[in-house]
């Protein structure tokens, strides 16, 4: 499945993000966001103890589970950020600064010193991986 076959994840954001424009929307996304990211939160994991499966190809967890996770994120990270002031705490912009600095660092350490060296070892079979099917 190609990423830009997924666009669900990104219009629940949109559609978030507009409704946050508005004073009644929002007021609706905040009282209602807690209860609508348990229900995404139920929903994957429903589709998780159902297959068994967490992986993005098998269709129920591709369909459903990745959709609920979207709708699970965003409704958890509006809860956050409709709770603190972007424009009264400066410290909040700053820790989300510093924590996405500590990410990228800790990423590309990752890529240099373990996944690189591990690709190496791709092409035997041992390390391939088929879909039952």
């Amino acid at each position: 499945m190609y990423t830009f076959c997924r666009l669900d994840g990104l219009a629940v954001g949109a559609a978030i993000a507009l409704a946050m424009r508005d004073p009644l929307d929002s007021i609706f996304l905040k009282r209602w966001g807690l209860p609508i990211a348990s229900t995404a939160g139920a929903g994957v994991a429903a589709v998780v103890m159902l297959t068994g499966q967490v992986f993005h190809m098998y269709f129920w967890m591709g369909t459903f589970g990745i959709t609920f996770f979207s709708i699970f994120l965003s409704m958890t990270k509006l809860r956050i950020l409709a709770e603190t002031s972007l424009g009264k705490n400066g410290a909040f912009v700053a820790v989300h600064g510093l924590v996405i600095a500590i990410c990228v660092t800790i990423a590309y350490a990752s890529w240099h010193l373990f996944e690189s060296k591990i690709l190496r070892f791709k092409d035997r079979p041992l390390f391939q991986y088929q879909l039952p099917g």
